[in-house]
């Protein structure tokens, strides 16, 4: 529920999200936020699945990702 509210904030440029729980599923949620330019996940269970739901985020200029399970092959495919 509480991504679903975060998903709502359209003018929304910058997210952090730090052992919040964040998955697969939680980054095709946010996937639609047209003005995200920076998103910062660390301690989450995401995986290259996700991250490959950053396509859909033509406004997002730097992503970091700490302590999560993507991979090498899923980034270099971004």
């Amino acid at each position: 529920a509480g991504l679903r509210r975060v998903a709502t904030l359209r003018g929304l440029r910058k997210l952090a999200l730090v052992r919040s729980g964040m998955t697969d599923q939680g980054l095709k949620i946010l996937s639609p936020l047209p003005k995200l330019e920076e998103l910062y996940i660390e301690s989450a269970a995401v995986t290259d699945i996700g991250l490959a739901e950053l396509h859909r985020m033509k406004t997002l200029k730097r992503v970091t990702l700490l302590k999560t399970k993507v991979t090498k092959s899923g980034i270099d495919a971004l």
